[in-house]
């Protein structure tokens, strides 16, 4: 399949990317390149209200046919949150390029940086991903999760992280670590799943 209409979700909070427009500009020529298109329309994330309205209004009048995202796993999870809104005919494919601090999801894949991620583009060759389904208990409140979810000592951790990233890049995540060790208390913890249910007051994380 030939993609006509690729459109760039650009985080510019993102790790690698942060205040970088030389390093953009350079992944930016390198995708039209393979993609063999003169020009990709950009959207800065800036406003996460006004982004998720952007993105569910492109993905509804099907005005685009890849989603590329220059960000980290927090990006592309919120991307791929407001893809499951929608029926699967009409789910965009994404085509996700490590720009963030941790790029789990694309490590999974043996994806360490941006070029390698481009190099290896092949849109006869998509991936099909399952997704977990996860709905609190209390709320009913559902999200969906690529390749990982986490709760008590390492979501303090991302707490601390993305509330202080600003003033400590990435030594936030490190000193999180001790700031998080000061509540490092267990909790209960109830999970309902497939084959049964967890519980314990035992759960550290």
């Amino acid at each position: 399949m030939i993609y006509k209409k690729p459109i760039i979700l650009y985080n510019q909070k993102s790790g690698s990317l942060k205040k970088s427009q030389a390093k953009f500009d350079l992944i930016y020529k390198k995708i039209t390149f393979n993609l063999n298109l003169t020009e990709i329309e950009v959207f800065l994330l800036k406003d996460i209200a006004a982004s998720d309205k952007r993105l569910r209004d492109l993905i509804h009048k099907k005005s685009n046919d890849l989603i590329i995202i220059l960000g980290g796993d927090g990006t592309i999870s919120s991307v791929c949150n407001i893809l499951m809104e929608f029926p699967e005919e009409d789910r965009i494919p994404v085509f996700p390029i490590p720009t963030g601090s941790g790029n789990s999801l694309l490590l999974d894949l043996n994806i360490t940086n941006p070029m390698q991620a481009i190099d290896r583009f092949d849109s006869e060759n998509t991936i099909e991903m399952d997704v977990i389904e996860v709905k609190e208990l209390e709320s009913a409140k559902t999200r969906y999760c690529i390749n990982l979810i986490g709760m008590g000592f390492i979501s303090d951790i991302v707490d601390f992280a993305i509330k202080h990233k600003k003033r400590f890049g990435g030594m936030s995540y490190f000193m999180a670590v001790f700031m998080g060790l000061k509540k490092f208390l267990p909790y209960k913890v109830i999970i309902k799943h497939d084959s049964g249910e967890f519980d314990s007051d035992k759960v550290f994380f």
